[in-house]
């Protein structure tokens, strides 16, 4: 089974390991007893102390099974993580007389949690070095993962954004159209995106592109969404100074044809002065409303 089982007599103080001791121990022979000291010896000396609290509350009956990780000395001399439990056997008086349990060598398991671990460390510290906010909305669950660079970004605290809670720090007047892209995309199944203003932590808005694309589990059914905000301040300032541009230059161009018109108006030595002011007049105002029409109307 890949289990070391083993039998500790409390009144002899040996524990005997019947099966599976080779293979998880390193053990030469299937089958071998041992004083707890041994056992103790060759656990590693950062893990003693909670054995031994764990043992001695199993000796004096204040429980009455147990459950500890630990590493444990291999016979290859390496240290193995090793899940150990076991279960009080008492007499026919209630005396605890011995304790029988299992090991199980879980070092490949320690060995890929450690792995993810280490990922996700790395994660954090990507998202850290970036700009931009990395988010996951897991569908149907009652807690969504806490996300340490929105509450750095927006200096919302964990139970201020629980729940609903960071749409607060949405501009209240992108608010309606955000919720109304993700509800489209989530119905749909769809990459959501959205363009909002969000609320950093020092009170000002910067807009941000929130985009995020659904993940599916093995039968195709999504389980989560998980993206990105993406801060484009810069291209809506872009944008903006472009607009006032636009609008200068057009204005610019209302007043170089106005002064055509007055120009082609005084050039005509038969056109009366009263006549030619007139004609001004209405170029300016033609000029506010069509630039184009603006010759027209004093000719």
């Amino acid at each position: 089974t890949g289990d070391a089982v083993w039998d500790w007599d409390l009144d002899t103080d040996l524990v005997a390991c019947s099966h599976g001791g080779k293979s998880v121990l390193g053990g030469q022979a299937e089958a071998f007893a041992q004083p707890f000291s041994w056992w103790q010896e060759r656990v590693h000396p950062e893990d003693r102390e909670p054995l031994e609290a764990v043992a001695a509350k199993v000796r004096s009956g204040a429980e009455k099974l147990y459950s500890l990780e630990y590493r444990f000395l291999h016979a290859d001399g390496q240290y193995r993580c090793m899940w150990d439990r076991g279960v009080i056997v008492e007499d026919e008086l209630g005396r605890a007389v011995r304790i029988v349990g299992c090991m199980t060598d879980i070092s490949a398991r320690k060995t890929v949690e450690e792995m993810l671990r280490h990922v996700e460390r790395r994660q954090h510290a990507l998202i850290t070095a970036v700009s931009s906010i990395v988010w996951r909305e897991e569908l149907g669950a009652a807690v969504q993962p806490r996300n340490l660079a929105w509450e750095a970004y927006t200096g919302q605290s964990q139970a201020e954004e629980f729940g609903e809670g960071w749409l607060d720090a949405v501009h209240p007047q992108d608010r309606e159209g955000m919720l109304r892209a993700w509800s489209s995309a989530m119905k749909d199944g769809s990459v959501y995106q959205a363009d909002v203003r969000v609320r950093r932590r020092d009170g000002s808005y910067r807009w941000m592109s929130a985009r995020g694309a659904p993940v599916r589990d093995s039968a195709g059914k999504i389980v989560e969404y998980i993206g990105l905000y993406e801060d484009v301040e810069d291209y809506y300032a872009a944008r903006e100074e472009l607009r006032r541009k636009t609008h200068e230059l057009g204005e610019r161009v209302k007043e170089m044809r106005c002064l055509h018109a007055v120009d082609l108006a005084c050039n005509r030595d038969e056109t009366p002065v009263a006549e030619i002011l007139s004609g001004v007049a209405l170029v300016l105002a033609s000029a506010m409303m069509r630039p184009e029409a603006a010759v027209c109307v004093v000719e």
